[in-house]
């Protein structure tokens, strides 16, 4: 529809960012690339009991992986928290590849209903995370080690011309697929602007945790994504954007 905004923000670090901004674009978005983190190794001895399984929430962790370490690993069975991340495995040469629908609820509930308990797990994580998938598991009994195998820092300032979008207009909507992203986009929406920015904007969440991230009353109008894949965002960003 000739008029509407169709601006689409994604706040998710680089190299995922532009393949969700190309997504966009070719589904008719004004896709805008706005990495409000960034993803960084992180120097660790991992040691894994050879029957254990391996949870990976972030593609990040394996492509972060020293390469002769993640050799070493592909023997193991792999749970993947969505279709990207999984994806990622399988390129790095992972056969044993189990998907989830996108989110760390998902990844849990998946794991309960196919495996046994005291079956052994580790979980190849980034620094900055909720306990949630680790807590859940450990409660219903399964044997769950933790390596933190790479961090997620916050990209620098908002660049001027961001900043300078934000004066005269608001996205339709802004795509977040983490704690740490909602947090640096609120920080800086509040101290430049207030909350008069965000009153036309749609918010998408990955899951409902990282929406719980947003201060109280700062959203008027909010969406859940039913899964972390492009293609149901797209679906999703369709029905709240007339076009």
């Amino acid at each position: 529809m000739s008029g509407t905004n169709k601006t689409v923000w994604i706040t998710r670090p680089e190299p995922g960012n532009a393949k969700t901004c190309a997504n966009l674009k070719a589904a008719g978005f004004d896709a805008v690339s706005m990495p409000l983190t960034k993803t960084v190794p992180v120097r660790t001895d991992i040691v894994i009991d050879e029957d254990a399984s391996l949870l990976v929430t972030s593609g990040a962790a394996i492509r972060l992986l020293d390469p002769s370490l993640a050799a070493q690993l592909l023997h193991h069975p792999l749970f993947a928290v969505g279709e990207g991340t999984a994806t990622v495995a399988k390129e790095t040469g992972f056969q044993d590849v189990v998907v989830a629908n996108g989110n760390a609820e998902s990844l849990g509930s998946l794991i309960t209903e196919t495996a046994k308990p005291h079956t052994k797990f580790h979980y190849l994580a980034g620094r900055i995370r909720t306990p949630y998938l680790e807590n859940a598991l450990i409660k219903r009994d399964f044997d769950v080690a933790v390596s933190v195998v790479y961090d997620t820092q916050k990209v620098s300032q908002m660049t001027y011309s961001e900043l300078q979008y934000l004066e005269t207009a608001s996205p339709a909507a802004v795509v977040f697929h983490s704690v740490l992203s909602v947090e640096v986009w609120f920080s800086e929406i509040n101290r430049s602007f207030g909350k008069q920015a965000s009153d036309s904007t749609t918010f998408f969440f990955v899951s409902p945790r990282i929406a719980a991230a947003v201060p109280e009353a700062s959203v008027l109008r909010r969406q859940i994504l039913n899964s972390a894949a492009d293609e149901d965002l797209i679906a999703q960003l369709q029905d709240a954007i007339e076009f």
